[in-house]
């Protein structure tokens, strides 16, 4: 089994389906994926979006899972996105640069290639303040107002801390590029989302490994998409799941 370990939050969520096609029809063994993700998932503290929480990446069950789980007899696969989120819920540089340190130090105790994807900073150059604020409001209502060149500053020391941080643990960085952004600069659009996922996904992977074109069915979005995490809040009650929450010939879906 190829094991593969997926971080992130609303990216990585609208593109699950990519994912697991391009996994499933590339990679030449099956693959045990462990994913942790969600609309507005931070890497350090409960999000909640509407009335579903889920604890923050860091902190959740798929680290205790991957330490139990049986070996991974070739080297696991690990992507690391979505993470300019925790500057829109207020949290300051210094603490978000040490959780992501957090997770890149267990993955790599797991010996696994670690691919990172930067800030799509082409799209954030484009944006005005007003379409700032808007995208703040609608996206994360309710949160610490900060003022756009304030946010800027703060994208622009993530990034670039983002890019330190990579280099040290050996990943390989990845910025995405504007094209895949429409007026919601932080989301990619669905039309780019096959191939936004394949070039990601082939950064991680042996070079022989060839992807071919991902267009997932509308049911198996669907399965995706309403799959629950192991730990998970709804209205304020702790809710629990029995993963995995998918399996197919090709893979196992294990979300936390």
């Amino acid at each position: 089994m190829q094991r593969v370990i997926l971080l992130g939050a609303s990216n990585l969520t609208l593109g699950l389906p990519c994912v697991l096609n391009v996994l499933s029809s590339g990679l030449a063994e099956p693959a045990e994926v462990f994913a942790a993700l969600g609309h507005g998932r931070s890497y350090g503290i409960w999000s909640q979006i509407l009335c579903r929480g889920l604890p923050g990446i860091m902190d959740c069950g798929l680290w205790p899972a991957i330490r139990t789980a049986e070996p991974s007899s070739p080297r696991p696969l690990a992507v690391m996105t979505d993470i300019g989120n925790d500057l829109l819920y207020g949290i300051e540089v210094p603490q978000i640069i040490e959780w992501v340190d957090t997770c890149c130090q267990r993955l790599t105790k797991q010996n696994a290639s670690i691919v990172l994807t930067l800030l799509p900073m082409e799209s954030v150059r484009r944006l005005s303040a007003w379409r700032y604020h808007i995208a703040k409001t609608l996206l994360f209502p309710g949160h610490k107002r900060i003022d756009w060149p304030e946010m800027r500053r703060r994208i622009d020391d993530l990034n670039e801390q983002l890019r330190m941080l990579g280099r040290h643990y050996g990943a390989r960085l990845f910025e995405p590029p504007s094209r895949w952004y429409g007026l919601d600069p932080i989301h990619i659009r669905r039309r780019y989302r096959p191939d936004a996922w394949r070039e990601i996904l082939s950064l991680c992977v042996p070079e022989e490994t060839t992807f071919g074109k991902c267009r997932p069915t509308l049911r198996f979005r669907i399965r995706c998409w309403t799959a629950y995490p192991a730990e998970w809040r709804l209205c304020g009650r702790s809710r629990t799941t029995r993963q995995p929450v998918l399996t197919t010939d090709r893979l196992t879906l294990s979300l936390y």
